[in-house]
């Protein structure tokens, strides 16, 4: 969900240049948006912060209409998924549930990570993704933290067939040129791996899935999340096939950019020369929103911690029978979820 204010500069742009104080300038205008996925990212905020944050406390809410919609076209027709909807959207919207909650009959359960693992990815498909770049297209793994990430990506890599290529990041400090402070040494800054970074080292195979972390040419379909598999790894540029959208299976190059860290999320503002991609067999629940996959496995191991986490984790599936859960050892088929009520749209 995005931050009141996206909406309020729009507004505020709109009525500068018309001179005019109506509404978005009175150009009609709709926005959507699903009030039960996760709210907007407020770093270090309170739960106060974050509901602020919402649009609903925004000065424009009162002078919105809201619309709604009551068929999901994500998933698939059949008894078993219309009772998964069903249960999917209680998750969001019954405050009952707010809690440690039962799992859906039906949805896989895994204890181990390898068979979890081999559920999603399987070793078959693994072998032949060189070949077919259509693999990773609908599969995913998806897990709440950026570390967990990682070790996933790490993890499967290791078990897609062929040689790994190897590409190490450039680092330096943004600094102002008449500070006397001494900057840190290179082997530091690359243990630094920021989500707004690509990693420091950061290892490749043909047919494996990656993701865009930049705006490089949005013209051309390279967006920020776009999702590529890797056909070609070089020197200076690496090859890659777009997966879905408009773009599905145009070949795009991708170059070493300079990139820099986020304000505040580090000791110093770091700036990396390295590709502006990450692997992703995993990606993040929060970096998930607005995609959908036939094949979908979600990492419980550690539970939720923000409202509507579980809710967009489970309903980026098209079918409940292709949905695997991986969840702590000794689990009783239950699985925390967070609900702020506040925030919920009252029909």
């Amino acid at each position: 969900m995005q931050h009141k204010y996206c909406f309020e500069a729009v507004h505020r742009m709109l009525t500068d240049v018309r001179s005019d104080d109506a509404l978005f300038g009175g150009v009609p205008t709709v926005f959507g948006g699903d009030f039960a996925q996760i709210l907007p990212v407020v770093p270090g905020g309170s739960r106060a912060d974050i509901v602020n944050a919402c649009l609903q406390r925004s000065f424009l809410w009162p002078s919105l209409r809201v619309l709604s919609l009551h068929i999901n076209m994500r998933v698939r027709s059949g008894d078993h998924n219309q009772r998964f909807v069903e249960w999917v959207r209680s998750l969001a919207n019954d405050t009952a549930l707010d809690g440690s909650i039962p799992i859906l009959p039906g949805i896989d359960q895994y204890q181990a990570t390898d068979a979890f693992y081999d559920h999603v990815y399987p070793p078959a498909l693994l072998a032949r993704a060189h070949v077919d770049q259509d693999t990773f297209r609908d599969r995913a793994i998806l897990t709440v933290r950026n570390d967990t990430v990682a070790e996933i990506n790490d993890h499967i890599l290791d078990r897609l067939t062929g040689p790994a290529t190897d590409y190490h990041s450039v680092d330096a400090v943004e600094a102002d040129p008449d500070s006397t402070q001494d900057q840190p040494a290179a082997e530091l800054l690359q243990t630094f791996n920021p989500p707004s970074l690509p990693p420091s080292k950061l290892r490749l195979k043909v047919g494996a899935p990656v993701i865009l972390l930049r705006n490089l040419y949005p013209k051309e379909g390279l967006c920020n999340g776009t999702r590529m598999v890797v056909t070609s790894v070089g020197r200076r540029c690496i090859e890659a096939r777009i997966l879905g959208g408009s773009f599905n299976g145009q070949l795009r190059l991708i170059p070493r950019i300079k990139l820099t860290s986020t304000e505040g999320e580090l000791p110093y503002t770091v700036s990396r020369r390295q590709f502006p991609l990450r692997l992703c067999f995993a990606m993040t629940v929060n970096k998930s929103q607005g995609q959908s996959f036939n094949y979908v496995g979600v990492d419980l191991r550690i539970p939720p911690f923000t409202h509507g986490q579980l809710y967009v984790a489970l309903s980026r599936v098209t079918d409940i029978a292709n949905l695997s859960l991986l969840l702590p050892p000794n689990n009783t088929g239950t699985v925390g979820n967070i609900i702020y009520p506040e925030v919920l749209l009252r029909s």
